[in-house]
């Protein structure tokens, strides 16, 4: 063993006491610190971890409004088709009313132009049956009225 004095051994004690507790004193820090980079780290995972849930959270409502909006395509898509068969069907029509327009009036037409017909047919009738055989000649002639008073009182 070496000999010391005892002043030495005293520096000695108190140094390595001094270093001890210097020793403890950044051990002390170093674990508060470690737990302050424990606690920093966990609070990052957690604000990692919430805005993994935010993102998760805006992908689906995303995919939901993608999908919304594929739908409100595919409706204009249709309604476009559904509005030209619309217009096509509409313009047909038109031309179906405006020929049966002209056929009603064509009717109007015919009607006024009918009876001057059957006027002028009852008229050679009759002068065809005076100048024909006198063959069951009242009754021919009685007929010819009927036809007369059917075109004023039908």
């Amino acid at each position: 063993m070496i000999n010391l004095s005892p002043k030495t051994y005293l520096k000695i004690t108190l140094t390595s006491a001094l270093c001890l507790l210097y020793t403890l004193g950044i051990q002390a820090d170093l674990r508060q610190n470690l737990n302050i980079a424990e606690d920093l780290e966990v609070k990052r995972i957690n604000i990692r971890t919430d805005a993994q849930k935010i993102v998760e959270t805006l992908s689906r409502e995303t995919a939901i409004l993608k999908s919304d909006l594929e739908d409100a395509i595919s409706d204009l898509e249709n309604l476009t088709v559904y509005h030209s068969l619309l217009k096509e069907q509409v313009s047909s029509q038109i031309i179906q009313i405006e020929s049966t327009s002209k056929a009603i009036n064509q009717v109007a037409q015919l009607e006024r132009e009918i009876t001057p017909f059957i006027q002028k047919i009852i008229k050679t009738l009759e002068s065809f049956i005076k100048s024909d055989l006198p063959f069951l000649l009242e009754e021919r002639i009685h007929r010819i009225e009927n036809l007369k008073m059917l075109l004023v009182d039908p």
